[in-house]
């Protein structure tokens, strides 16, 4: 009862639905039902980890993962939050472990190596996250989301742009666009529009201003039909002040 209550409770009364997985957590243990408990952990866990207590998601995540010890996915489940949250507060060390463990699990194993690459990437290591990436790539299964592929492009884009190889980064951003074309979904379409914006960016600065501009007016029509009047404005702005220099614009003010 306290457990479904819960779930009730976490999008319209957060602490609510914290104090009652609490609760439901210490019966659940009282009575041996270990896999219950930790359903409870992970779900204080979450709303920590929603609330930005960080510190608290962390220490709830790891204690779930604990009561998940036969049960791999739940527990590399529990490893992946504890390790985002570690990663939010600049705990690498303990970011790096719990992204280890979590990738013992092969429901899981991608998206942590993937997470791997990441603080690799962010320290500067470029050769260990290009070698996490890849072998998040081998690790993706049949099942894997259009978000997880076109993420792992987008991650080699992020890779190459840092190598200071902007065409390569021109090539997995369109990679990534193509999958993400073949799905429907609010947050593919809501990805494509940030990631054509940046392929248009590095178009741009390549001097490649046609293929900048229909970039642009993609991201514009998406923009439109989803009424974000701030990002339609910056989007037209970013078209004129194109249009403005493939007419020789720069030249003349000179």
């Amino acid at each position: 009862m306290l457990f479904r209550k819960a779930l009730a409770l976490r999008e319209t009364d957060p602490e609510g639905a914290a104090v009652a997985f609490e609760k439901a957590e210490t019966l659940f243990e009282a009575e041996g039902e270990r896999y219950a408990a930790g359903d409870c952990a992970l779900g204080r866990a979450r709303l920590a980890s929603d609330a930005l207590d960080l510190e608290l998601a962390v220490a709830l995540a790891t204690r779930a993962a604990e009561y998940f010890v036969s049960r791999p996915t739940r527990r590399a489940e529990a490893f992946m939050l504890a390790g985002r949250a570690a990663a939010a507060i600049d705990s690498l060390i303990r970011a790096h472990e719990y992204f280890q463990r979590a990738a013992q699990s092969g429901a899981y194993r991608a998206a942590a190596l993937e997470a791997l690459g990441l603080l690799d990437f962010d320290r500067g290591d470029l050769e260990g996250a290009e070698r996490h990436y890849r072998s998040a790539w081998r690790a993706l299964s049949d099942s894997a989301t259009v978000l997880e592929v076109a993420g792992l492009h987008e991650r080699f884009a992020e890779l190459a742009m840092a190598r200071g190889e902007p065409l390569g980064a021109c090539v997995s951003l369109s990679t990534a666009l193509a999958v993400l074309e073949t799905a429907r979904s609010a947050d593919a379409r809501l990805m494509e529009a940030r990631l054509r914006t940046d392929l248009a960016d590095l178009c741009a600065s390549l001097g490649r201003v046609n293929d900048a501009i229909r970039e642009y007016r993609r991201v514009l029509a998406y923009y439109e039909a989803a009424a974000l009047e701030r990002r339609v404005d910056r989007t037209r702005q970013r078209i004129s002040a194109l249009q403005w220099r493939s007419r020789g614009g720069e030249s003349k003010s000179a």
